[in-house]
């Protein structure tokens, strides 16, 4: 079974009649300091053989793989490639495909014979088989191969690719790796293209590296393989990594994080940083700070291996979920976008990772495949019936609360906006691994009911079409004869995820067909309270929020509001020395007059008549509000432009314990700067308003209702004016037709565009 002396090309130990499961580390490098992590591979989880100075294995599936969840410890018995026994390359052909066929039992074999080497076939269509053997195979048993197919432009490229996937070997595929392919979808318009993913690769974690996620880079080709657009070089003058799509200003379209909170070693497992847990100090600062700046930006400091070339990790921009190109789209242009996801890798060694962007092309159907983070868009303007949705302040409501934070509801698909109505609502504390905290954090209720069905099986989940469902009165399941089940007793809801499954003392019938009516949440629970880009797209749209800092003046909508009064204003905390006071969210209207209309509390502790009255207007119902006069010497118990006016908070009676709040002080104009102003005090008609910031609370809420787009019935003639065909004229070829060969023809679809028709029409064409 086994060639004594043979060469293991990858192992490279000269050992043979090595084994994954015989219990024993072959090669000698298990270390205790570094690999004593028990079965499940992961360092401080207290499971199964961690700490115990032995080298664990790990368990087998039913099929004798390994388990994936129980791998064992690093290079030891399954997670060491190097113990798997090897004999390598034995054997090698090639010919021109008309020469043989691999359908010829017998020639194929005469072929694998070990020590068969042919001559190696250049420049031509050819076939290759090769062969490692012999071997044998008993009944049950079960033989791992290695095995690598490499590329390159010339030797010296050929020959780095092969140092790479030795190390990669070497490192029993534990090797740095990108991070996970966003899911990208298009929107084709007139000469311009949008696209927009979702943020999942930002949550990757390399087995090396750890959480390294870094940016995005959009690639833009008119060939599905992105070869023209791979024209940087290494260091040799080989094609090694791709140009980024540029805007017409010449900027990269590309995305970097640009803060990032000190790294730190969460010894408690509760998902914050606590005093005393170690950290990396990247600012100097002596302490562990939150939104630093990402210290990877500019070039990366580590080259590829021989490249002799190094990444640009873009310059700290901030990540964005969307793109608009227009940049010399072309209508009628096939083009192809990826947008890729790329890590910092580290500084001791690993250069940047970048995710793939591969299509497909069937040779036999000219059909494409794409990966998730490709597309094929062909730009070209809508119907010139159609009407594009839009998100206006009509569309939006601040249903509750007083919170004067921004919310951005912005379309970025216009195909796929709905009839819908949705609801914004603010909680103030969330979970955060088991632990419940205080923070500020939101989620969209999308209102509309989702009815599906699924089949349940046993006890296992049916995964629902949405995640993020709704724990509330509209939830409903129910069998194809009307019965309706109970959440809890029947059958179990994962929320978050969205999966569905039979209790083990469910009524349910096993294996049945059951409608769920539910709603869901479009995004959950999201801290991205500053205007980032990071809630995920829903329904063609986007969600921005901008929540306020703290509660503070507007001191530019502080003002006066009504009258010819020319004084000037300041209004701050008050200045009082009073026990209780604190800066209140409301809005506030001072009307002044020629006579008294209202009272205060004086520095006497009693209440003096005033010629101003205090309303909170903040819900639009005026409340009156009581006020301190501080005033300035000589005290008169009357007040005087200069006094600060102090207000209570609502329902306030007087009393020197209760809380006093914001201090609005009313003084004349400076006329030694001005000699021409008169000063105009306040009296009849004039009325001062004061303006607060205020953060959202979880009183806050918003309703959201949007309209689909949609075709008009206007079939005014004027329309025709706007078509136009692309290329006019047509000569025998346009640059713009796809360059794919048709089977059996020698080049791609022959194509005109007509733009701007309406959605119904005629198309006649004369020769």
């Amino acid at each position: 079974a086994h060639v004594a002396g043979a060469v293991e090309p990858f192992a490279g130990d000269g050992m043979v009649d090595e084994s994954q499961q015989d219990g024993i580390d072959n090669d000698g490098d298990w270390d205790p300091a570094f690999h004593d992590v028990g079965i499940d591979g992961i360092p401080n989880t207290g499971d199964e053989g961690e700490g115990d100075g032995l080298p664990t294995a790990g368990l087998a599936q039913a099929d004798g793989s390994p388990d994936p969840l129980f791998p064992g410890e690093p290079n030891f018995e399954f997670t060491d490639l190097d113990e798997a026994d090897q004999i390598g390359l034995t054997s090698f052909n090639s010919w021109t495909w008309n020469e043989d066929k691999i359908s010829d039992d017998q020639s194929m074999w005469n072929r694998s014979i070990p020590t068969n080497f042919g001559a190696i076939q250049q420049n031509t269509d050819l076939v290759f088989i090769f062969g490692s053997g012999y071997i044998s195979l008993d009944p049950g048993e079960t033989k791992r191969i290695s095995m690598a197919l490499l590329c390159g432009e010339d030797l010296d490229d050929l020959l780095i690719s092969a140092e790479v996937v030795q190390t990669i070997y070497n490192q029993n595929y534990q090797f740095f790796k990108p991070p996970l392919l966003p899911t990208v979808s298009a929107v084709p318009d007139d000469k311009k293209v949008t696209l927009y993913w979702d943020s999942i690769a930002e949550e990757s974690i390399d087995p090396i590296t750890g959480k390294d996620f870094e940016g995005y880079v959009i690639y833009r080709s008119t060939d599905p393989s992105f070869e023209d657009i791979q024209i940087i070089t290494d260091g040799k003058g080989s094609s090694f990594l791709s140009e980024p799509l540029k805007d017409p200003q010449g900027n990269e379209a590309k995305w970097d994080v640009d803060v990032r909170d000190e790294p730190y070693d969460d010894l408690n497992g509760n998902g914050e940083y606590n005093v005393g847990e170690p950290y990396v100090d990247w600012n100097a600062d002596q302490r562990w700070t939150r939104n630093v700046e990402d210290p990877w930006k500019g070039y990366h400091p580590v080259a590829y291996q021989r490249r002799g070339i190094q990444y640009y990790l873009g310059d700290n921009k901030g990540l964005v979920h969307s793109y608009v190109d227009s940049n010399n789209v072309i209508n009628g242009q096939t083009y192809y976008y990826a947008v890729v996801s790329y890590d910092h890798g580290d500084s001791n060694g690993i250069p940047v990772s970048e995710s793939t962007k591969k299509i497909t092309l069937d040779p036999i159907t000219s059909k494409f495949s794409f990966g998730k983070n490709t597309v094929q868009v062909i730009p070209g303007p809508r119907s010139s019936e159609y009407v594009y949705p839009q998100v206006t302040p009509n569309n939006l409501v601040h249903s509750s609360g007083i919170g004067t934070g921004i919310i951005d509801f912005k379309i970025v698909d216009d195909l796929k906006v709905q009839n819908g109505d949705y609801k914004l609502i603010f909680e103030d504390s969330l979970i955060v691994n088991g632990i419940k905290k205080k923070e500020i954090n939101y989620s969209l209720l999308k209102n509309d009911l989702i009815s599906e069905q699924v089949k349940l099986f046993d006890t296992k989940f049916a995964q629902l079409q949405f995640s993020g469902v709704s724990d509330d009165e509209l939830l409903e399941v129910k069998d194809e004869s009307g019965t309706v089940y109970t959440k809890d007793t029947d059958f179990i809801i994962n929320f978050s995820n969205g999966s569905i499954r039979r209790t083990e003392t469910s009524q349910m019938p096993n294996n049945g067909i059951f409608t769920v009516s539910y709603r869901y949440f479009p995004v959950s629970n999201s801290t991205f309270l500053a205007g980032e880009d990071g809630n995920m797209i829903f329904d063609g749209i986007s969600l921005k929020v901008v929540d306020e800092k703290e509660i503070a003046v507007d001191t530019i909508n502080t003002k006066w509001l009504e009258g010819n009064s020319n004084f000037r204003h300041r209004v701050r905390l008050n200045s009082t020395g009073l026990p209780n006071k604190a800066k209140y969210p409301a809005d506030y209207e001072i009307k002044f007059s020629s006579t008294d209309i209202d009272s205060a509390i004086s520095f006497t502790g009693q209440r003096i008549p005033v010629n101003y009255s205090v309303t909170d207007v903040t819900s639009g119902v005026p409340i009156p509000i009581l006020t301190f006069l501080s005033e300035q010497n000589p005290s008169n118990l009357k007040w005087d432009p200069g006094d600060e006016i102090v207000l209570f908070e609502p329902g306030a009676v007087g009393l020197p314990s209760e809380t006093v709040t914001w201090g609005v002080v009313i003084s004349p104009p400076d006329t030694l700067l001005d000699t021409t102003i008169v000063p105009i005090a306040p009296t009849d008609g004039d009325i001062f308003q004061i303006k607060t910031f205020r953060p959202f609370t979880a009183e806050d809420s918003y309703v959201l209702t949007t309209e689909a787009g949609k075709l008009t019935a206007n079939k005014s003639k004027s329309l025709l004016d706007d078509i136009y065909v692309v290329p006019n004229p047509y000569v025998g070829y346009n640059i713009i037709e796809p360059t794919i060969t048709l089977p059996g023809q020698t080049r791609g679809e022959r194509r005109i565009y007509f733009e701007n028709l309406p959605s119904e029409c005629t198309i006649r064409i004369y020769s």
